[in-house]
């Protein structure tokens, strides 16, 4: 089972086994996760404006 969470337009899945975590568990795994997200999105856009600054 999976459960899909929301921050604004970005959405993370967040795996929960056959039902049994708990809510703090399930919380803190997704803002782990969104944090990752964001991480790299941030880190995608960082290098396409290098790309186009140096051509």
């Amino acid at each position: 089972m999976k459960v899909t969470v929301c921050f604004g337009r970005t959405r993370v899945v967040v795996p929960c086994g056959n039902g049994n975590i708990k809510v703090h568990s399930l919380i803190e795994q997704a803002a782990m996760r969104y944090k990752k997200a964001i991480a790299k999105k941030h880190t995608k856009e960082w290098f396409d404006c290098c790309r186009i600054s140096l051509c």
